[in-house]
């Protein structure tokens, strides 16, 4: 299958010029929506369901290694497809550097990376590792990656990382851990309360943070 000639397919220029200016990224976009993106990658894996890792990361390389925005998209979505035949987590961590940008980042993080964390608790290590790396982007990915532990009512990780970029001034990793303490509320508002008095919060942090708190927490920030 001819990848990129599946994405050029779809591709409308309207949609491409309402995508840039929502991701608000330099990254151009060919205008795929982003369930088109994802059926191309469930049609290249159902096309052979057998390939050898080597085969899958070598396409999923040139992709991400493409012009566009959705080609990129099309390859995390390959490597969810095959994570259910081998584990794709060691080659995504090789190659970190490829997620620049909150959309990669997070589907990533809040994706395949956080999901191994569940059956094997090695990787939180990981994460508190890289909550202290020089690249904001595997500053929040080490964020967001908490996220599937977050939803089996664990967030012992995700107030951890978050105490570790409490001091961090990079908005896209305010609004990553921001994101984790608005789903660890759920479980434990007193708890995501205090720690925001606690580290004098900025505003962004506590905005976003709150947005699930019933009314009487939301009102003592």
């Amino acid at each position: 299958m001819d990848l990129q000639r599946e994405l050029r397919k779809g591709a409308k220029k309207g949609k491409a010029k309402l995508l840039q200016r929502y991701f608000r990224e330099k990254l151009p976009f060919m205008g795929v929506m982003i369930p088109q993106v994802r059926e191309i990658a469930k049609r290249y894996y159902r096309e052979d369901k057998e390939r050898k890792p080597n085969e899958v990361y070598k396409t999923v390389t040139k992709l991400m290694n493409g012009r566009y925005h959705e080609e990129k998209n099309l390859a995390l979505f390959i490597l969810q497809q095959y994570n259910k035949h081998f584990d794709v987590v060691p080659f995504c961590e090789k190659h970190l550097s490829w997620f620049d940008n909150w959309d990669l980042t997070d589907m990533i993080g809040a994706g395949t990376i956080g999901k191994k964390a569940l059956r094997d608790k090695r990787m939180i290590k990981k994460f508190y590792a890289w909550a202290k790396s020089k690249n904001l982007w595997i500053r929040r990915l080490a964020a967001v990656s908490t996220l599937p532990l977050i939803k089996e009512k664990n967030i012992e990780p995700a107030m951890k990382i978050a105490g570790m970029l409490a001091k961090d001034r990079e908005y896209m990793v305010q609004k990553g851990y921001a994101w984790t303490l608005k789903e660890a509320a759920v479980i434990d508002t007193g708890r995501v309360v205090k720690f925001l008095k606690d580290h004098n919060s900025p505003r962004l942090v506590v905005s976003i943070a709150k947005e699930k708190m019933p009314e009487k927490a939301r009102k003592s920030l």
